[in-house]
């Protein structure tokens, strides 16, 4: 076996405030080309399940509890949450300083100009390569029309 490259994470202990998580993360990855070491703030926010399904649903036009409770069915069946997640680089590496990137679980090709990076379940192209269009419509199963 060849080993090409290995990093070890390092997360401290999330301090807590109002819906959002922080705390901070440090890695170190070690590859032929060189050793690198960066610091970032992790930020997390989440919506509690009910009042994400309410809005979503709200906006939707959907009234009612029956029409909800469908809303969050369909948000668990295609594993959507209401969570946003942010990388602030803290020391070392450039990625992120120069212009941070969206992701959703992986990277997208879109580049933010914000100073971090963006992680949620935003609402993509079938190819992954840009962000949908409100005009556009979900599939008939999809609560997302």
């Amino acid at each position: 076996t060849i080993e090409l490259a290995s990093a070890t994470l390092q997360r401290s202990t999330a301090i807590h405030t109002h819906d959002a998580a922080s705390q901070e993360c440090s890695v170190h990855k070690v590859a032929r080309e060189g050793n690198e070491r960066t610091r970032w703030l992790l930020v997390e926010c989440a919506s509690e399940e009910d009042s994400f399904a309410q809005t979503l649903a709200t906006r939707l036009g959907h009234v009612g509890d029956d029409r909800i409770a469908r809303v969050k069915d369909q948000l668990r069946r295609d594993k959507l949450v209401s969570q946003v997640s942010m990388a602030f680089p803290l020391e070392g590496g450039s990625t992120a300083r120069d212009t941070g990137r969206l992701y959703t679980f992986l990277p997208l090709p879109i580049h933010t100009g914000f100073p971090c990076h963006v992680n949620a379940s935003f609402a993509l192209t079938s190819d992954r390569q840009s962000l949908a269009n409100l005009d556009e419509q979900g599939t008939a199963n999809s609560a997302h029309r």
